[in-house]
């Protein structure tokens, strides 16, 4: 395995961990059609996790 594929794996890991906080969140956000959990992770680093508006 090459160093950008270690690095990318080491980033999805850190990425996996600290989504960990959000698990309900991500959850629901998997639920839309058309959304992964990458997507998720995106909104909610953009967006944040408060969807009262």
């Amino acid at each position: 395995m090459g160093y950008l594929e270690e690095t990318i794996e080491e980033l999805e890991k850190q990425i996996d961990q600290l989504l960990s906080l959000y698990r309900k969140e991500v959850e629901l956000l998997d639920g839309i059609p058309g959304v992964n959990k990458a997507a998720a992770a995106t909104f909610i680093a953009e967006m944040g996790v408060n969807m009262t508006v």
